[in-house]
């Protein structure tokens, strides 16, 4: 493992522990800030962002903290969506 992976791995477990910690509406003002700053760095509309955000809660079984985490650590550009 890389220097970089190692610290995106430490990030990323931060990040889950912190929104773990939120409750229901620190979570969703959370994730409306998460949609903003997508939003505002791809052009992105909000829908979009919501398919993502569900299909990762859906077909990854993962937590609303998990995908709030892994939407903190990645990079958006790395992110594909077909509009």
């Amino acid at each position: 493992m890389t220097t970089q992976e190692i610290e995106t791995n430490r990030f990323f477990r931060y990040c889950l522990r912190r929104y773990e910690s939120f409750g229901p509406s620190q979570l969703e003002r959370a994730k409306l800030s998460l949609i903003s700053r997508m939003t505002d760095n791809t052009g992105w509309g909000a829908e979009i962002f919501w398919e993502l955000f569900e299909d990762l809660v859906k077909n990854n079984n993962w937590s609303e903290s998990q995908v709030c985490a892994y939407f903190e650590v990645c990079s958006i550009g790395e992110l594909e969506v077909e509009v």
